[in-house]
């Protein structure tokens, strides 16, 4: 990443959603590492509850299909309810229960199949969010 793109990396706040602790850890690590500013929480209902408090302090979302409480899709249904223009980035490691195609119809900005690579969840964050290339 080049320095012009690092600095709009840094001024960029990501929420990550997922119940797996190794998994948001992961994430987390991967785009600090390239300059954002990370939320990152293990529990569906209270990152809404986040979300819903500051919906415009977030440049995007990353969450989780299959979790406890509220699965990944019903929580961008919530999200897009409070801030329709919220750039949300679908992960899942099921892709029978949820597709790109799916995504696409739900109005979600990406899809990533699990695992998550540091250099796709990179480009496509920057594809959502519409960086220069």
């Amino acid at each position: 990443m080049n320095v012009q793109s690092h600095d709009i990396a840094d001024k960029q706040r990501i929420l990550i959603v997922d119940d797996e602790p190794q998994v948001l850890k992961v994430m987390k690590r991967m785009l600090e590492f390239s300059g954002y500013t990370v939320t990152a929480m293990d529990d569906s209902v209270e990152a809404l509850q986040t979300f819903g408090e500051a919906p415009d302090s977030f440049n995007a979302v990353f969450t989780d299909m299959c979790m406890p409480q509220m699965n990944g899709d019903v929580l961008s249904s919530r999200m897009k309810e409070i801030r329709p223009d919220i750039p949300i980035i679908m992960c899942t490691g099921y892709s029978e229960l949820f597709s790109e195609d799916k995504a696409r119809e739900a109005g979600l900005a990406g899809y990533l199949q699990k695992p998550i690579y540091h250099k796709q969840m990179v480009e496509t964050l920057r594809q959502v969010l519409n960086y220069p290339k």
